[in-house]
């Protein structure tokens, strides 16, 4: 049996959109981020409200304009995956990112969890539903949870402009179509060594 959470967090304020798209950048917890994502601090600074560790933290930011009916993430149920900055790649083998990220080559094989991670979730227009409670079964290598039944789970809708912190691996939630021409921020931060 596996448990699928989602906890509100703080509200999150974002800056002016410019496209900017960033992949996985390290940074520690109360050190100013590199001065090419300054702009970011207070966004940052609002996501962790709340979220307990003194591990190391990634950002990734997603900038994109995205037409009405249209994705501008991932669709379907899944989970987003660990993050192992040495192998520069998620904890399940398979997975690969959002083109336009840039990332280094993902080895073919890697490790399949770590003991704690959170991922905290931001976005400026609502385009994200997850899901809370017990749940059969486990998310495929790519993080694909179609298979999985969340027919009696509580439905979440991840409303924008507010972090929203959930468990690496675990917590289930799928992107929604945007039900207007927008132009729209996504910014998640994966946080090591604490489990919300």
């Amino acid at each position: 049996m596996n448990v699928s959470t989602v906890t509100r967090g703080a509200p999150v304020s974002f800056p002016e959109f410019t496209g900017e798209r960033v992949y996985m950048r390290r940074f520690e917890r109360g050190a100013p981020l590199p001065d090419d994502l300054a702009r970011w601090q207070e966004t940052v600074d609002s996501m962790l409200v709340g979220v307990e560790s003194d591990g190391p933290c990634f950002l990734m930011i997603d900038q994109m304009y995205v037409p009405s009916g249209k994705y501008h993430r991932r669709p379907g149920l899944h989970v987003d995956w660990y993050w192992h900055d040495i192998l520069q790649a998620h904890g399940s083998p398979g997975h690969r990112p959002v083109p336009g990220h840039q990332p280094r080559p993902q080895p073919k094989h890697g490790p399949e969890r770590k003991a704690h991670e959170a991922v905290v979730l931001a976005a400026s227009s609502l385009g994200c539903r997850a899901y809370r409670g017990a749940f059969e079964g486990r998310p495929l290598d790519d993080g694909d949870a179609a298979h999985i039944d969340v027919s009696g789970l509580e439905v979440v809708d991840m409303a924008p402009r507010r972090a929203w912190i959930c468990d690496a691996g675990s917590t289930l939630h799928e992107t929604l179509p945007e039900l207007n021409d927008t132009f729209r921020t996504v910014v998640r931060l994966n946080v090591a060594g604490w489990r919300p």
